[in-house]
């Protein structure tokens, strides 16, 4: 006995369905399969597309500076008076409780918390959105995001 015309429409209508099913499943495999394998090659710096362009160090990964076309000139500092007092460090507030971490990432040993308002010294800006601070003689890293 033969199916019916219409069985026979929707037996094809569900195949055809089922296979493109398939072929969207291996292709979402493969993107992640790529994926995965262009962030092996990051953390091994063996990528030299452009769009990957980073300098890799045992502390992670930090954007590398844009190349330019020609060098830039090399300032001259200014002739400073003998007798000149040093400027006052910068200080600045946390906007919320922050971790003081021991080094500029997050799984590094957190030698303090910090309540939101306390005045902070700045230091120099570290890896990772990081920035160098002092707290009550203690220096160590806090992410930028929580400084005001």
């Amino acid at each position: 006995m033969k199916p019916s015309r219409p069985v026979a429409k929707i037996w094809i209508v569900c195949t055809i369905v089922l296979a493109a099913a398939f072929v969207a499943a291996a292709y979402l495999n493969y993107v992640q399969y790529q994926r995965a394998q262009d962030a092996q090659r990051l953390l091994n710096g063996t990528i030299t597309d452009l769009r990957y362009q980073l300098s890799i160090d045992e502390k992670g990964a930090s954007p590398s500076p844009s190349p330019s076309s020609s060098p830039s000139p090399t300032p001259v500092p200014a002739a400073s008076p003998a007798a000149s007092t040093p400027a006052p460090a910068a200080t600045t507030t946390t906007n919320q409780v922050a971790n003081l971490h021991s080094q500029p990432d997050v799984h590094s040993a957190i030698l303090a918390k910090l309540a939101a308002g306390t005045v902070v010294t700045l230091g120099s800006p570290a890896a990772s959105g990081y920035r160098q601070v002092t707290v009550n003689g203690t220096t160590g890293f806090v992410l930028q995001a929580y400084l005001r």
